[in-house]
Order: C-alpha cells, then structure tokens, then sequence
C-alpha cells in the first residue's frame, strides 16, 4: 500500500507555526496561575496577619504587667501599644512603595527583622520610654512593613480565587487574636514580660520564611521590557494622582462614611487595651482576663465569614448590617465599666468581636461600592492612614481619663459615643442611598 508523500514544509510555514508556538507559551506565561505555589503565600500571608493583628489585641496582657512593673501611669503605659498600632499603619505608602521597588519578598523579610530586632532589644528596657521607642515605633514600623507585600502577592498569584485566597489568609490576624493572648498569659506567669519579649522576638523572625516563599509568579518576570514604559507613565500620573487625590470626597456619601471610620478608630483601641484592666478592678480573676480578648477574636472570626456571605445578596445593605453593629457596639462600651462579673465582660467582648469582625470585613468592600474600584485604593489608603493617628491617640486619651478621674468611666463613655456617632455615619450613608434608590425606581416607573 503506497504510503501519500507529504512535502516538506516551507520557511513561510515554519514561520508561522514557531510564531504561534511562541504566541501560546507567551499567553500560557502570562496567566496568572490560581494556585499552585500561590497556597504557600497564602499559608505566608496568615502568619504575618497572625503576628500583626494579634500583637496589637493581646498588647492588654503586657499593657497590665507594664503599669505594675515600672509603676507608671495608664497615660504613659499606653502609649506603648498605641504606637505600635498606629506605626503599622502609618508605614504603609512606605511599605507600598518598598513593595514596588524590592518586591514582595525583600520587603518582608527586612520588615520581619527589623521587628524582631526591636523586640528583642526591648528586653532591655528600663523605663516606658526605652518601650515607646523599641516596642512602639520600631516593631510596629517592622510589622507594618510586612502588611502590604502579603497581600500584594496574593493578587499576583490569584485573579478568580482572589477574594477567597484573601479571606483564608486574612484569618490569621483573628487567630491571633485568639490565641496570643493566651499565650502571653502563659509565657508572662512563666518567663515574666521580659522573657516573653525573647519569645515573641522568635516567633517574629519566623515571618523571615514568610518572606522567602514571596516569590514572584513567572508571568511578572517577563514584563521588564515594559518597565521603563511603565515608569514614565508612573511619572506622569503620579502628578495627577496628587492633584485629585481628594476626588473621592466629592461622593457625599464617603465623606460621611470616612468620617464614621475615623470616628471607629478612636474607640477601637479602648476595650482592647483597657478592657483587661478594668475586669481586673471589676473582681474577674487574672489568669481569666486573657479569655476575654480571645473571645473577641472567636467571634469576629465565626461571625465574619456567615455575614459577608449574607451581604452579596442584592436585596442587604452592607450600610446598614454595619450602622446597626457600631450602634449596639458603641451601647455596650458605654456599659461596660458598670459590669461586675466573668459572663458579663464575656458577652460584651462577644458583642465588640463581633461588631468588630463585621466591620473589618465590610471596611474595604463598602469603600468600593461607593467611589467605584477605580478610586478604592485611594479610599481605602486615605481610611488607613486616618486610622493610624486616630489609633496612636485614642489609647493615651482613654489612659489619661482614668489618670484624671481616677476609674474607667469617662473612657469607656468616650470610646461608647464615638461607636455610636460612627454608627450614625454609616446609617447616613445607607439612607442616601435609599433615597437616591427610591427616586431611580420612581423615575424608572414614571417612564
């Protein structure tokens, strides 16, 4: 049986056919992977969420020991914490733009050292000041830094499975929350606050691993020919971006709804750095106070994931879920210092983990559905870095109130009234929106 003769193909052919080959392989670098090595980032990105986040929660164990060891004020011991806090979010455009220099990697790993360094040298400390300085502003720029580049590499890796990668590894800052401070319950009775900073300074350096596994997805290593593109177009929007950098507050309603994020900030610091204190002057027993800030974080975890879900239905307003949760938070820290017993101080830090979960899930998304995804960056920056003054301050403000009236009431008060003036911006907000609802469907029905 006689074989068909093929004829060889031309150089035109050969051509064509290595163009396209090289075409598919191009494309086939250029998709983002949707997993692979990107679920051991997310497994990175937990951690350093579980340092950060639960750091600042369970700063309340070591803010009681700072107070009795060096006899210092409430004022004073708690601007310790409070500039931890705020530093990790001041440091953020620097972290972006480290980020956007170093790589996700790099960035980490030089702020997982810094921090551990900072922690470590604080066992040093003879005073709150060395404190201040070492645990405050050092650490908390260390721990900022590695906020942003966690999550940056979890949008390289991901695009469809983006908001569920996300989710998994933002869980770690409420794990932290439950557990660390329990284990700086534990460490402290053990090893005393100086010990415990060894120990916290150890597991801080880990974050370094976290850092190496931040690698770059190959489609990105392939973009260098456009970098220099790229950079002049930066260069040119970057002068832009200045200029109406404050387009978002032209949207009434994001004005109310930042005014209500500043105000959540001033009193978000209070129950988690107080509250122990003043269950201890309240007869709840010290080995117990600890369970109360991992009560937060059970239930802001539990509580996050059910309400988001409930939130995509079309017919909920997220507005609204949140204004009615600050409200009922801001009553219960207005009630707090009248509590006298375990199980009271327990449904409370149920009540403030929750309203607190809620609003951590609903903080960035509700940014995007008022200025749109094209300005939730600016939005959402501009929120973070507000929150960063309202966090270093709100912390001293409360210790000062207890200095001056001598008990917890007037702070608690404060933090109380500013939860409810925040509820009442977000209510504002969902009522523009039904209105402007209501006159779209008139006018829908009208033509």
């Amino acid at each position: 049986m006689d074989l068909e003769k093929k004829e060889p193909l031309s150089e035109t052919d050969l051509d064509t056919s290595n163009n396209a080959s090289q075409v598919f392989l191009e494309k086939k670098q250029d998709t983002v992977p949707e997993g692979g090595w990107g679920w051991v980032c997310v497994l990175g990105r937990f951690y350093t969420h579980f340092l950060l986040l639960g750091s600042v929660s369970a700063f309340g164990i070591i803010y009681i020991e700072l107070i009795d060891y060096f006899h210092a004020n409430r004022t004073e011991a708690a601007w310790v914490g409070s500039l931890a806090g705020g530093l990790s979010m001041f440091v953020g455009p620097l972290s972006g733009m480290m980020t956007e220099r170093l790589g996700c990697r790099l960035t980490t790993m030089v702020g997982a050292i810094i921090a551990s360094l900072a922690l470590f040298s604080s066992w040093f400390a003879n005073g709150i000041l060395y404190l201040c300085i070492t645990y405050g502003v050092i650490a908390g720029t260390g721990l900022g830094l590695m906020f942003i580049p966690s999550a940056v590499i979890i949008f390289q890796y991901f695009e469809k499975k983006r908001g569920f990668a996300s989710a998994i590894g933002s869980t770690g800052g409420g794990i932290g929350a439950m557990v660390l401070p329990l284990v700086y319950t534990e460490l402290i009775a053990a090893f005393g606050w100086r010990g415990t900073m060894w120990i916290i300074s150890g597991l801080t350096l880990n974050a370094v691993v976290c850092g190496a596994v931040f690698r770059p997805p190959d489609y990105l290593k392939k973009r260098k020919v456009t970098r220099e593109v790229e950079d002049v177009n930066k260069n040119i929007t970057r002068t832009r971006a200045l200029q109406d950098f404050f387009c978002v507050f032209k949207d009434i309603r994001f004005s109310f709804f930042a005014l209500g994020t500043l105000f959540c900030y001033f009193g978000y610091g209070v129950p988690i750095v107080h509250m122990p204190d003043l269950a201890l002057q309240s007869g709840v027993k010290k080995e117990k106070v600890a369970y109360l800030l991992s009560i937060m974080g059970i239930v802001g975890v539990v509580l996050r994931i059910p309400v988001a879900w409930v939130s995509d239905f079309p017919w909920v307003s997220r507005t609204l879920i949140l204004g009615v949760a600050l409200l009922l938070c801001g009553v219960g820290t207005v009630l707090c210092p009248f509590l006298t017993s375990f199980p009271a101080f327990a449904m409370y830090s149920a009540v403030q983990g929750g309203c607190m979960g809620i609003w951590g899930a609903f903080l960035g998304v509700i940014v995007a559905d008022l200025v749109g995804l094209k300005y939730t960056n600016r939005g959402i920056g501009f929120l973070i870095f507000a929150g960063g003054v309202a966090t270093i301050i709100s912390s001293p403000l409360a210790g000062w109130m207890y200095d001056v009236t001598e008990n917890y009431m007037a702070s608690f008060f404060f933090a109380g009234v500013v939860y409810i003036a925040s509820g009442v911006c977000t209510l504002v907000v969902f009522f523009i929106d039904y209105r402007n609802n209501r006159k779209a469907s008139h006018k829908n029905n009208c033509t």
